[in-house]
C-alpha cells in the first residue's frame, strides 16, 4: 500500500470523526452522544486496521467493554460527579486501546506507568498527526510549487481593500436598497453566525487532528507502553535506601499498627456499651476517625511502593524479609480499613446517607480487595499488579453506576425517617434526576412513625416556624417533584437525541403520571 494512500484515509476518518464529534458535543449537553463518538471512533480504528492489514491483539479487546459500558452511563445518570468520572474514564480507556489494540498487553507495566499512560497517549497524539497530515497534503510543495501566486493574490487584496471600502461608501450613499443590503451583509446576527462557524472549524480540526494522531499510534505497531515503562523504570534503578533502614522502618510501623489493632478490637466486637464506658457517646464514636483512616491505608500503600522503589534488596532473604514486612503491614492496615467501614456505616446510620459518604463506603470496600491484590502481587505476580490495580479501579465506578448512589440515598434515608430518625429535606432536593422515581415512591407511600424533618429552613428549635416547614413529607415532596416538573417541561434541551439522558426521561414520565 502506497504512504500516501494510507496516510489520506487515516486523515479523512480522522475529518469524520471531527465533524461526528461537532455535531454530538458542541454546544449541547452530554448524553448518549458520547456513547455514540465512541462507537464512530471504535468503527474508525477497526475500518483502518483492517485495510492496512494490521494485526489486532485478541488479549486486549476486552478494554471495548468497559469503554462502552462506562460511555453508555453518561447516557443514563443524570448525577454530575458520577458524569464526570465516567468521562474520564472513557477517556483513560480511549488511551489505552490506542495504545494497546494492535500490540502489547494490559497490565504489564508498573503503576506509575499505568498513572502516566492516558497524559503520555494524548501527546504522542498530538505530535503523531503532523506526519500524516504532511503526507496527505504535502503542504511544503504545495507552498513551493504555488508561492509565486500566492504573494500575488495578498498583494493584489491589500492594493484592492482601501478601494473596495471607499466605493462601497459611494454606492450605499447612492442607492438605499444598496446600502440596506450591506447593513444586512454586516448585521449582528451574520457577524455572530460567523464567529460561531469559525468556532466550529476550529473544535472540528482540533478533535480531527487530535484522532489522526491516535489512529497513528494505534496502527503503527510499535509497543509505545512498553518503551515508556523502559524508560521510568530506568529512573528508579538509583536506590539509595538499604534493606536494614527499610526493615526497621516496617518493624516501627508495624509495631504503631498493632497497637492500635489491639484497642480496636475491643470497640469492633465489644458493641456499644464499651464506648460508652470509656466515656464517649455514640455519635462521638461514629462520628471520628473513618477519614483518618482511610488516610493511613492510601499513605501506607503509597510507603510501601515507595520503599519498594529505593531500597536495595541483593538477596533471596532480603526480598523475603521485604515481602514478609509489607503484607504484614497491609494485613494490618486491612483490619484498620474495617473499623474504618464500621464507623462509617455507625455515622451512616446515625446521621443518615450522602454522596460522599456512600461514596467512601464503596471505595474502601473495593480498597480492602486491592491491598489484598497487592498482597498476592508481592510474592506470586509482581507483574500483575498494576493490571490488578486497573481493573479494581475500574471495579469501583461499575459498582457506583449500578448503584444508582441517589436513589438508594433517598431509600435509605426514607426509611430511617419512618423508623423516627432525622430526615434532611433540603438535601433531598439537591438531588438530580436519578432520585425521581425513588423520591416519588417516598411521595406514595404512607408515612407511618414520623421522625423529624430537619433543614436550613426548618430549626430544631424556633417559635417562629417557617410556614414551608407546616408541610408533611408527602407534601414537601409534591412540591419539589412539582417544580421539578415544570422544569423538565420548559427545558427543552435534554430532548435533543445527543443529550438524552435515560434518567431525565424516566423521571418525565413518571412525574407527568403525577402532574
Amino acid at each position: 500500500m502506497k504512504p500516501n494512500a494510507h496516510s489520506t484515509r487515516i486523515l479523512l476518518t480522522a475529518i469524520l470523526i471531527g465533524i461526528g464529534a461537532d455535531r454530538l458535543f458542541f454546544d449541547k449537553q452530554l448524553g448518549f452522544s458520547l456513547l455514540i463518538f465512541v462507537l464512530l471512533f471504535s468503527g474508525g480504528l477497526i475500518f483502518l486496521a483492517r485495510r492496512s492489514g494490521t494485526p489486532v491483539a485478541r488479549h486486549n479487546l476486552w478494554l471495548f467493554v468497559p469503554l462502552f459500558f462506562f460511555a453508555a452511563m453518561v447516557g443514563v445518570r443524570d448525577n454530575g460527579f458520577l458524569a464526570t468520572l465516567n468521562i474520564l474514564a472513557v477517556a483513560g480507556l480511549l488511551a489505552y486501546l490506542v495504545l494497546y489494540y494492535a500490540t502489547g498487553r494490559v497490565g504489564e507495566f508498573g503503576l506509575l506507568t499505568a498513572a502516566i499512560l492516558p497524559t503520555y497517549t494524548a501527546a504522542k497524539s498530538m505530535v503523531g498527526a503532523a506526519p500524516i497530515v504532511s503526507q496527505s497534503v504535502n503542504i511544503p510543495q504545495t507552498i513551493r510549487s504555488n508561492r509565486g501566486n500566492l504573494f500575488a493574490i495578498v498583494r493584489g487584496g491589500l492594493l484592492a481593500a482601501p478601494l473596495l471600502f471607499i466605493f462601497t461608501l459611494f454606492l450605499a450613499s447612492a442607492d438605499l436598497f444598496f446600502a440596506k443590503q450591506i447593513g444586512v451583509l454586516f448585521d449582528d446576527r451574520n457577524v455572530i453566525y460567523l464567529f460561531k462557524l469559525n468556532i466550529h472549524g476550529l473544535f472540528i480540526l482540533g478533535v480531527a487532528w487530535l484522532a489522526a494522531g491516535g489512529l497513528v499510534l494505534a496502527l503503527n505497531g510499535r509497543d509505545d507502553a512498553a518503551a515508556l515503562d523502559r524508560q521510568i523504570t530506568r529512573l528508579r534503578r538509583f536506590r539509595f535506601l538499604g534493606a536494614t533502614e527499610s526493615t526497621t522502618l516496617f518493624i516501627l510501623v508495624d509495631l504503631l499498627f498493632l497497637s492500635f489493632v489491639i484497642v480496636q478490637f475491643r470497640y469492633l466486637f465489644g458493641g456499644h456499651a464499651n464506648i460508652n464506658l470509656d466515656g464517649y457517646t455514640y455519635a462521638q464514636y461514629a462520628r471520628r476517625g473513618f477519614v483518618e483512616l482511610l488516610l493511613v491505608a492510601v499513605l501506607s500503600l503509597g510507603v510501601i511502593l515507595g520503599l519498594e522503589a529505593i531500597t536495595n534488596r541483593q538477596s533471596k532473604r532480603q526480598f523475603r524479609v521485604f515481602n514478609l514486612l509489607s503484607s504484614l503491614m497491609i494485613i494490618l492496615v486491612i483490619i484498620m480499613l474495617v473499623s474504618a467501614f464500621r464507623r462509617m456505616r455507625l455515622y451512616e446510620a446515625t446521621f443518615g446517607y450522602t454522596e460522599l459518604r456512600l461514596y467512601v463506603c464503596v471505595f474502601m470496600i473495593w480498597l480492602g480487595l486491592f491491598l489484598a491484590w497487592f498482597i498476592f502481587g508481592l510474592w506470586r505476580r509482581p507483574d500483575r499488579f498494576a493490571l490488578g490495580a486497573l481493573i479494581i479501579g475500574m471495579g469501583v465506578l461499575v459498582t457506583v453506576n449500578l448503584l444508582n448512589p441517589e436513589a438508594f440515598i433517598v431509600r435509605q434515608n426514607i426509611a430511617r425517617y419512618q423508623a423516627g430518625g432525622k430526615l434532611d429535606a433540603y438535601y433531598l432536593k439537591s438531588l438530580s434526576a436519578d432520585a425521581v422515581p425513588a423520591l416519588v415512591a417516598a411521595m406514595k407511600s404512607k408515612e407511618g412513625a414520623q421522625g423529624k424533618i430537619i433543614s436550613p429552613l426548618c430549626p430544631d428549635q424556633s417559635s417562629r416556624v417557617p410556614k414551608a416547614c407546616e408541610l408533611s413529607l408527602s407534601q414537601g415532596l409534591r412540591e419539589d417533584l412539582r417544580r421539578r416538573f415544570q422544569t423538565l417541561r420548559s427545558d427543552s434541551r435534554w430532548r435533543h437525541w445527543q443529550s438524552f439522558r435515560l434518567s431525565k426521561w424516566l423521571a418525565y414520565q413518571q412525574l407527568s403520571k403525577v402532574f
